[in-house]
């Protein structure tokens, strides 16, 4: 079972991989932003109970900015900036 050891060191790792130029999450440390791993991320900050603490409201206003600005306009979304 889950601790909250386990919680905090997935947390911390999550964080690592926050990438606060583009507002995505890469998918290891030092990765480019990619929106599947960003909604990874966020699902797992709010799974583990952490999303709170570790998101504040200017970091959800960017991560908005970065998955918005990855939709086209026909509704679909690309995976990242390249």
């Amino acid at each position: 079972p889950a601790n909250d050891n386990d919680e905090e060191s997935l947390t911390q790792f999550v964080m690592k991989c926050y990438d606060p130029k583009t507002g995505g999450f890469g998918g290891n440390v030092g990765h480019d932003g990619h929106v599947l791993y960003t909604l990874s991320a966020v699902q797992i900050l709010a799974l583990a109970g952490t999303i709170d603490d570790v998101i504040d409201a200017e970091k959800k206003r960017s991560i908005v900015r970065f998955v918005s600005g990855l939709q086209r306009d026909d509704g679909s979304f690309v995976g990242d900036e390249w």
